[in-house]
């Protein structure tokens, strides 16, 4: 399936991951001082203020992200879901704004993540469908048991992004790379080891000088730093499960519910810091965060760059992260199908065509 997004990194931007991962190998520096330097030295930047508010937005986003991932498997032990855990931190990420800010983001975030995957899902066929999976929420007021359905509907939508991230993938490569020991020890760490971060943090720095420099395609070049960032987080988490999977530390259906679980701490990671560094219009300026989370262009960047590393770690495990993600993109293909023969209209529109296009 050909990609027409496919050069939403060009090499350039390629070229700017690997020389700040090759730079990363011999820093001494806090990680924080690094990006500063880093940012410093690409001459992309009109002020100092400006630089240290990236750096902060950077840490801050992928800081969060680790934070709220860990605060869902806090949940999942004690025996609570992923919904409770939405409904929850939606709550306290929005509970001190006024009724009618808290319904507005409510109603942005939902229209976003929706429009994104609709799009998403128009684009892996091709253009042959174009289909609304999820249903409508009843109502976007954040009150009484209102939010118990709300969290159980954005769940659902995150999910379903989830998967056709992951099949997304699958339709991005790149060309070997200049290889990067951060890189292999990247892969060769555990999830979530305590270095994971500082590599986030260091590949985002660098596509935030492409996006500086306009190198990224026409939307993505306005995107947020914060939206940049959990991007990048993204692409970087989805190939590292695919490498665990092909090494069978990993069964897909468990790749398939920790990318779910990365997904929902992604998102309230970016509500969380949004509604913390914006004043005014709060609810327009979330669905546009979570917007460019979940459009089409943020997915093929994110997996575009996951490819990137997997490249610079070498080419064995390149071809084993290639391996993988055909894994976990088949696990995704059967698991959207079930959404959709769950949802009977979405199934209606697409199983005509289903074989041609995740055959």
């Amino acid at each position: 399936m050909k990609n027409p997004l496919e050069n939403s990194l060009p090499q350039q931007g390629i070229t700017l991951i690997n020389d700040a991962l090759e730079k990363y190998a011999n820093n001494q520096q806090p990680i924080d001082d690094f990006l500063y330097q880093l940012l410093s030295d690409s001459n992309a930047y009109s002020s100092e203020a400006d630089i240290k508010q990236t750096v902060v937005q950077i840490s801050a986003t992928i800081d969060a992200i680790s934070l709220a991932y860990s605060d869902i498997q806090r949940y999942k032990s004690n025996g609570l879901s992923l919904n409770i855990w939405l409904r929850d931190n939606l709550n306290k990420a929005i509970k001190d704004l006024p009724q009618t800010e808290q319904d507005s983001i409510i109603e942005a975030a939902k229209t976003a993540m929706n429009s994104g995957n609709v799009a998403l899902f128009k684009q892996l066929s091709n253009g042959e469908t174009d289909i609304n999976v999820i249903a409508e929420l009843a109502s976007s007021s954040f009150t009484d048991l209102n939010k118990d359905a709300i969290a159980t509907n954005l769940k659902d939508e995150l999910k379903l992004n989830t998967l056709l991230s992951a099949i997304a993938l699958e339709t991005v490569s790149t060309d070997s790379q200049q290889e990067s020991t951060i890189a292999q020890a990247y892969f060769d760490a555990p999830l979530d080891a305590e270095t994971d971060n500082d590599v986030k943090k260091v590949v985002a720095a660098a596509v935030e000088i492409a996006k500086k420099n306009k190198l990224l395609v026409e939307e993505l070049n306005e995107a947020s730093t914060i939206q940049i960032t959990a991007t990048v987080d993204a692409g970087l988490t989805s190939a590292k499960v695919a490498y665990k999977v092909e090494q069978k530390e990993l069964e897909p259906i468990d790749a398939l519910d920790y990318l779910i679980d990365k997904a929902a701490a992604r998102v309230m990671a970016v509500v969380d810091v949004t509604c913390k560094t914006v004043g005014g219009n709060i609810g327009a300026t979330v669905g546009a965060a979570i917007g460019g989370l979940f459009n089409p262009a943020a997915a093929v960047l994110g997996a575009k760059v996951g490819r990137v590393i997997g490249a610079a770690a070498g080419k064995k495990v390149a071809e084993l992260v290639n391996t993988g993600v055909s894994i976990v993109a088949s696990a995704a293909k059967s698991a959207v199908r079930t959404v959709c023969e769950t949802a009977s209209r979405a199934w209606e529109g697409v199983k005509s065509v289903w074989n041609s296009i995740f055959g």
